[in-house]
């Protein structure tokens, strides 16, 4: 049987992008200790499914398509820097990242996406809370928290619409994870 590696996500504005990145790199970082993922690449991930039986593919897409039928576009908005986990700040940093603002379009777009997989038997439902962010980097191990001070300490503006969501397929290379959209749905 063939598979995809695939996931469900929402793109962000190019402008704004590029903007957040030139914020980024103008950061006091440890950048030999962070692998900063491409600006191209940066999405906001409503679900991964991972490895999918091909066969599921058009049962996803009628599932999207429907979960996405009664919304309209909507803003999202930049809140602040996040360092994953964040739980414990013994445990070393994985991941930086841009936490949105918490908007109630956003969530109930989520919950739409996970209910219509889950209900139609193509996916699980995800077990922990939906925390939208946009990851900027990942950490190599031995960097420590006071390392990412300037990060933590910057405060990222910006605004962006939404209008569609993309099913993406994702496959992991030498070079980074490359994206290709699958599909695009309306909102």
């Amino acid at each position: 049987m063939e598979y995809q590696r695939l996931f469900i996500s929402l793109a962000i504005d190019p402008v704004l992008l590029k903007k957040i990145s030139r914020d980024l790199t103008s950061l006091s970082l440890p950048t030999t200790r962070l692998k900063f993922v491409k600006p191209e690449n940066i999405h906001l991930t409503i679900k991964f499914l991972g490895d999918t039986p091909i066969d599921r593919l058009d049962p996803i897409i009628q599932a999207l398509q429907s979960a996405c039928q009664d919304f309209g576009p909507f803003e999202l908005n930049l809140a602040e820097t996040k360092i994953f986990p964040e739980n414990d700040p013994q445990q070393a940093p994985r991941v930086l990242s841009l936490a949105l603002k918490a908007e109630k379009q956003l969530q109930a777009l989520y919950n739409k996406v996970e209910e219509v997989l889950w209900q139609s038997g193509l996916a699980n439902k995800e077990m922990r809370k939906f925390t939208p962010h946009l990851t900027l980097a990942r950490a190599y191990p031995g960097i420590k928290r006071e390392d990412l001070k300037d990060f933590l300490a910057w405060k990222p503006q910006g605004a962006f619409y939404i209008d569609h969501l993309d099913l993406q397929a994702s496959v992991l290379a030498k070079g980074g994870p490359q994206y290709t959209v699958l599909n695009t749905f309306d909102l």
